[in-house]
């Protein structure tokens, strides 16, 4: 009213009140007023509740009234199929595109990945086939240097192989109100097609407060063959990690306590942030690695928008092995930059812990195995167990094994894992052993 120009800092202003028209009127006294003495005159007012987004020098703002949230359902979640993709939508806005083929989706370089967008403003946040560097894209999982009995695979430049899409399952995957399941077979072929690793890589998606998403990944990895996989690769070439659509003004944040080794190598810590702008609006992607997978486990972030987390690792024939990961994608970065905040955000938004712990066993019971302890086995000629032990899964390696002591009748608790099988598979290669 002023100066009769256009409002030009305020991004977008949302009002629920009693009526329409008074929802209007709002929107514009508050696109006017500005942040603090619109959202002092939405506090006043009863029946009313607004959310505002603004720019200053310090990136893109939001805040809200202190019932605005409690007053939104999460938008429903629904897949959108394409040519070589698919999508997922929250209501008309994108959240992610998993790339699954084109072209030619065996075709040797290819690798199957996903695109991540902001909730708020639906903008592609991540790249890909871009310079330096092509091969990094979206949000991916593989290894350089990965290992059987037949030779060394590089799963991450991709030169010669291939991370093939095999198919979604859908009795794996769900997409209802705030939140989502994808689930994606993907097959790790050599250059003469034959399957290294075969991989179900889920991503489940959740939508929190401010409009912010939670994305869950999850790889779980089976040999392909009869033969010991080895997951290897430095911090720039392994694990799963995610390059922004942009090369311009990235900063990492970090948590307190990380150790510098050298090259954007970082040790110490359970997750990296990157602050970035996509057309104009300030971002942030937080990617955290679970607690639960390997050990040691090393950080990269590179200046040109590269950043994640890899760990080395063995894959056992016919025994699955599950990694994890968490991701954090919200459009006010600027706000949480402070490391002591992301620390807080990290942990509550995320809440990385240990999965539940299995039922305890009840009184008198005879633990045999406890994912470590071998002791109470013995082979039949009386020697210790020569089996495998790797992340609490006991793996057989030749000969069988006995209680070390006489058991009668008995209750037997057991669990063990079968990895899902290619049609073809037959016998123990569908994890039977008799």
């Amino acid at each position: 009213p002023r100066t009769g120009k256009p409002v030009e800092s305020m991004g977008h202003v949302s009002v629920i009140a009693e009526n329409a028209t008074a929802s209007d009127g709002l929107a514009t006294a508050l696109s006017v007023l500005g942040p603090k003495a619109g959202l002092e005159l939405a506090s006043r007012r009863a029946k009313t509740q607004a959310r505002l987004r603004w720019k200053d020098p310090a990136g893109t703002k939001t805040a809200v009234t202190s019932g605005f949230n409690a007053l939104i359902a999460p938008e429903p979640f629904r897949f959108v199929e394409g040519e070589g993709f698919r999508d997922l939508y929250a209501g008309e806005k994108p959240l992610w595109r998993t790339i699954t083929g084109g072209g030619a989706p065996a075709a040797v370089g290819f690798k199957v990945f996903t695109h991540l967008y902001d909730p708020a403003s639906g903008l592609q946040l991540t790249g890909a086939h871009l310079n330096p560097y092509p091969h990094h894209r979206g949000l991916m999982v593989g290894w350089q240097k990965v290992t059987d009995g037949s030779g060394t695979y590089n799963f991450w430049e991709g030169a010669d192989t291939t991370q093939a899409f095999a198919g979604f399952i859908p009795n794996r995957e769900s997409a209802g109100e705030g939140k989502a399941v994808e689930a994606a077979k993907i097959e790790w072929r050599n250059a003469t097609g034959r399957v290294v690793v075969r991989e179900i890589r889920e991503l489940r998606a959740l939508s929190l407060k401010n409009g912010r998403l939670r994305i869950d990944v999850t790889s779980e990895l089976t040999a392909g063959g009869s033969t010991e996989i080895v997951l290897e690769g430095d911090a720039h070439h392994g694990g799963c990690q995610i390059r922004l659509a942009t090369q311009e003004g990235i900063r990492y944040v970090r948590p307190t306590g990380a150790k510098d080794t050298g090259n954007d190598v970082w040790t110490g810590i359970e997750w990296r942030a990157a602050l970035f702008k996509i057309g104009g609006f300030s971002q942030m992607i937080l990617h955290a690695d679970d607690p639960n997978n390997p050990r040691p486990m090393e950080y990269s972030t590179r200046p040109y928008g590269r950043f994640g987390s890899r760990f080395t690792s063995k894959l056992q024939p016919g025994l699955a092995k599950t990694f994890r990961w968490h991701v954090l994608v919200d459009g006010s970065g600027p706000a949480l930059s402070p490391a002591d905040e992301l620390t807080v955000l990290s942990l509550e938004a995320l809440r990385l812990q240990a999965p539940a712990s299995p039922v305890p066993p009840p009184p008198g019971a005879k633990i045999l195995f406890d994912g470590q302890d071998t002791r109470k086995w013995r082979h039949a000629d009386g020697a210790a167990s020569r089996w495998t032990i790797d992340d609490g899964i006991w793996a057989v390696a030749g000969g069988d094994l006995f209680t070390a002591f006489p058991l009668k009748d008995a209750k037997l608790h057991i669990e063990f894992k079968v990895p899902e099988s290619p049609p073809e598979a037959g016998g123990e290669s569908r994890g039977n052993s008799g």
